[in-house]
């Protein structure tokens, strides 16, 4: 037995996924940062209200917590999961900021 690493051929294995998803995954930790900015944002405007509208405001941490969750969940997605969720929270951003396609 020696104490020398064993070799391994790397050339089977396909890495394309693995850059795709790391290309991809700061674009997709951007996205989604910015649409709990926005919940952030427009939950602290709203409680401070001189009159909070607490249904909205909890609506308003139902979206806040779910994005939060899809945040966590972006190193476990592969390249075409990753694609979805950009294409979700580009889409939830403008409808979040009124802005029409």
């Amino acid at each position: 037995m020696t104490d020398e690493p064993a070799e391994f051929d790397l050339s089977a294995i396909d890495f394309s996924a693995m850059a795709d998803t790391t290309r991809n995954s700061p674009l997709a930790r951007d996205v989604v940062g910015r649409v709990i900015s926005w919940y952030s944002q427009e939950i602290l405007h709203k409680e401070r209200a001189t009159e909070p509208d607490q249904r909205r405001v909890e609506e308003l941490e139902s979206g806040l917590d779910q994005a939060e969750a899809d945040r966590r969940r972006i190193p476990q997605l592969d390249s075409e999961g990753l694609e979805h969720l950009i294409d979700r929270y580009v889409a939830l951003h403008r409808e979040l900021l009124g802005v029409s396609e």
